[in-house]
């Protein structure tokens, strides 16, 4: 998880950077947010209390706006996750869902269309 979190992050990053060359006057902005943090939540499982823990999991968010605090004043969420249970297949659980988040991401961020509101991503 750690190198995909490492290559997301390099990712934003070339992202941001081709932003702020597009847009040098504003118009266009992408904050990132990476936050790791432990927990844990009781469910029902099969008519069973359970707790479930974790442990250094890790969210990156990302807010596209115009950069006004109008724009940011709502927003859609878009969500998608890379951890994966033994039994699944990560990759089409849901990582196929961060690549087309990121690539959404991408193209929303580097098109020529002026935001009314923004966009949160978070992985």
């Amino acid at each position: 998880m750690q190198k995909t979190d490492e290559y997301l992050l390099a990712k934003l990053e070339e992202i941001k950077r081709e932003v702020v060359s597009r847009h040098p006057n504003g118009g266009m902005q992408l904050e990132v947010w990476h936050q790791i943090g432990d927990g844990s939540h009781l469910f029902d499982f099969m008519d069973k209390m359970v707790w479930k823990k974790y442990f250094g999991i890790s969210n990156i968010i990302v807010r596209l706006s115009d950069g006004t605090e109008n724009t940011k004043a709502n927003s859609i969420l878009v969500n998608a996750h890379t951890d994966s249970t033994l039994p699944s297949p990560g990759a089409a659980d849901d990582l196929v869902g961060v690549a087309a988040m990121l690539e959404s991401l991408r193209v929303m961020a580097l098109g020529k269309r002026r935001l009314t509101n923004s966009v949160v991503f978070c992985k």
